[in-house]
């Protein structure tokens, strides 16, 4: 991590791995500050955010998806593919800023429970893909 830190190497690491109170430091500075540039960039493109296998525990990651959300005045549709029952609805309004003022997070916000496998056969994915028929499974 040093050399990477310092510039000497050609290797580039592809994701942060410190604890919570650095983390936010390192995704600061290059190499790692060029992904969230991308990813934020992504963010205020997208009117749809397919978010797979995330826990919304990332505070780096929220604040990008947090800074983003708010600054929209229309809301991009958003489908969370977990398996299971975390993050609940309201970790992810919550990381995103969404509060009990705001009202119903449903007109923007599903969540499949089932895991990504085979989520393009559901009526979730065909919703989120804009009414189209749910893939075949391939």
């Amino acid at each position: 991590m040093r050399t990477t830190r310092e510039q000497t190497t050609d290797v580039r690491p592809v994701v942060v791995l410190a604890n919570p109170r650095d983390k936010a430091d390192h995704v600061s500075e290059y190499p790692f500050a060029l992904a969230y540039e991308v990813f934020t960039d992504g963010l205020d493109q997208a009117d749809q955010w397919l978010v797979i296998g995330y826990s919304f525990k990332d505070e780096p990651v929220n604040g990008r998806l947090r800074n983003a959300f708010l600054e929209r005045e229309i809301k991009p549709k958003m489908l969370v593919v977990t398996h299971g029952e975390s993050p609940s609805r309201v970790v992810v309004e919550r990381a995103l800023g969404w509060g009990a003022d705001d009202g119903d997070s449903s007109a923007w916000l599903t969540i499949n429970r089932e895991g990504a496998n085979g989520i393009q056969e559901t009526e979730d994915w065909a919703t989120f893909a804009g009414g189209a028929a749910p893939l075949p499974n391939s």
